[in-house]
């Protein structure tokens, strides 16, 4: 099992420094009462974490994909087209959860 370093919040105010050169190497846990307050990770170790997770992400979406074709290739779904209704209710409920992605998303632009 890998276990992080970890550090007080109470004692990084003084340790700070020495932490912040422990982080290059890999994440610190920030605790707060015994309990994980933050973890502290490399700009670019998140840069490659966040990339990681959008390739998994890709992958996801083109499994989703030929998912779907195999099935309908198999006869095991079948397609039919949307009525005007349908198709309008469909792009609403998709711009209503584009939205609320939108207004929880929090964009960080960090340097690599």
């Amino acid at each position: 099992m890998y276990v992080l370093p970890s550090e007080s919040v109470t004692r990084f105010r003084d340790t700070y420094k020495t932490v912040l050169q422990q982080v290059k190497k890999q994440p610190v846990l920030l605790l707060q009462h015994s309990q994980i307050a933050a973890v502290l990770v490399d700009p670019e170790q998140w840069n490659a974490m966040l990339e990681k997770l959008a390739s998994i992400e890709d992958l996801e979406d083109q499994v989703a994909i030929y998912r779907h074709k195999w099935l309908t290739a198999t006869g095991q779904i079948e397609l039919r087209p949307l009525s005007d209704q349908e198709a309008e209710e469909w792009l609403a409920e998709d711009d209503q959860e584009t939205a609320a992605t939108a207004a929880n998303s929090v964009v960080l632009s960090l340097p690599s």
